[in-house]
């Protein structure tokens, strides 16, 4: 869900994402509605989860390693969309950009995240976690406006074995990664720049406890829900330049 917020003074910002922070949460409906794609994620957390997830996932934006990353998949994705863009200018053919730049970004997203090709870009037709991927996301936004959602999908034909067949897809890939980055040696790791992958499964909790596959599929499904906001907001920016200066404007995403 995205949240644009206009305010006259910056001050109600920190009033809101500061210093009151604990006083907005998203609340036991808002999880409830989406327990069963997002688990017990960032998107669904609260207080101290939530924390947790955020404090966690920042470790990858230090400088040295968004250097890496940028170089590394961006660089990729971004010569593979100049790759699609160039072929289809010698055939003549019209692309839609805003397809193009989301693949780019879930393919992105995919590496930087857990270390995953998913080759969107590349691939022309079918694409299988792109799909499920796409089909998820549109039913999470149909969950925030239809309170009624879990009834109709029982009665819309196909809908319910649709939605767990895409959930199994994606659990497939988070379990694909996370087993190969357990089974990893000390040789394939020096290989390869650190990801969000890395900093969740080597938490280790105050009672000694890690993080099991079943939360490392929530982490990896929650973070790659934010290739959707991020392509929202890419698009809101350009809205946002047109809004009066004089204003403070921020959009929130849950």
């Amino acid at each position: 869900m995205v949240v644009p917020i206009y305010s006259p003074q910056g001050g109600y910002l920190f009033f809101h994402l500061l210093d009151n922070f604990s006083n907005y949460i998203k609340g036991k409906i808002f999880s409830d509605n989406l327990q069963d794609i997002l688990g017990k994620g960032i998107f669904v957390a609260d207080q101290e989860e939530w924390r947790f997830h955020r404090k966690t996932a920042s470790n990858i934006f230090t400088t040295k390693l968004y250097r890496q990353l940028v170089q590394g998949a961006f660089k990729d994705s971004g010569l593979d969309l100049i790759s699609v863009l160039e072929k289809n200018r010698l055939a003549q053919r019209s692309v839609d950009l805003q397809e193009l730049f989301l693949k780019l970004t879930l393919d992105a997203f995919g590496k930087l995240t857990f270390g995953l090709e998913f080759e969107a870009l590349r691939c022309e037709g079918p694409n299988e976690f792109g799909d499920a991927f796409d089909y998820l996301t549109a039913n999470v936004d149909g969950r925030m406006v239809n309170p009624f959602w879990f009834l109709t999908d029982r009665v819309t034909p196909g809908k319910v074995a649709k939605v767990q067949g895409a959930l199994a897809v994606l659990d497939k890939f988070a379990a694909m990664a996370v087993k190969k980055r357990r089974n990893e040696t000390p040789e394939d790791k020096e290989k390869r720049p650190r990801d969000l992958l890395d900093h969740f499964i080597n938490h280790v909790a105050d009672d000694g406890s890690k993080l099991t596959d079943v939360e490392l599929r929530d982490v990896f499904v929650n973070f790659m829900m934010q290739v959707s906001l991020f392509h929202v907001l890419s698009i809101l920016s350009d809205v946002g330049h047109s809004l009066p200066r004089t204003n403070s404007y921020l959009t929130l995403t849950f």
